[in-house]
């Protein structure tokens, strides 16, 4: 990981791209290990799940939450998080004193998610990081370069007073590999 630029990206932009660090087997290791734990809650084995738009004739699952729990989880996909530059990646942004509030698997299949318009932090905050890491490529993740830094401009606040679902300008989809 070269600090100095993600870290100058992430100030600038309020996102960055790192390298998982992880290996094509390791990749296909953790899809394997995801697929089990999809298949349980596809059979309402784990009622901790997010739906959106049930409309697709069956559960139209979006997420599933805590996959961490004693129910669901795989040791295999734990192995390979451990295998993973999260930990260190976290580091280098936010220190040695780190804790996840947070874990969810974002189920998106063929289909993509739009959600609303919203931020993850308080303006300005550097104590905080989400961090998603993409088992298969990824260009749906949707963001405003800067935008973490202010407020929603008058065009922005316009648009989303309209639909807060609508694109809004200067917003670009990420691109990133497995």
């Amino acid at each position: 990981m070269n600090k100095l630029y993600s870290q100058n990206n992430l100030n600038l932009n309020g996102y960055t791209l790192e390298n998982s660090g992880v290996s094509e087997k390791d990749l296909v290791q953790a899809k394997t290990a995801y697929q089990n734990i999809y298949e349980k809650v596809e059979k309402i084995e784990f009622p901790y799940i997010r739906v959106y738009n049930d409309y697709l004739g069956k559960l139209n699952i979006s997420g599933i939450e805590m996959p961490f729990h004693p129910d669901i989880i795989d040791h295999d996909f734990v192995s390979f998080l451990n295998k993973t530059n999260i930990i260190k990646i976290a580091k280098a942004y936010l220190g040695n004193n780190i804790k996840m509030t947070l874990s969810r698997f974002h189920v998106t299949g063929s289909k993509s998610h739009v959600g609303e318009w919203h931020r993850d932090s308080e303006i300005g905050n550097k104590n905080s990081l989400q961090i998603s890491l993409f088992l298969y490529d990824e260009k749906s993740l949707e963001v405003i370069d800067g935008s973490h830094t202010r407020e929603m401009d008058f065009q922005e606040e316009i648009i989303f007073n309209k639909n807060n679902y609508s694109p809004l300008p200067r917003s670009k989809h990420l691109q990133a590999k497995a």
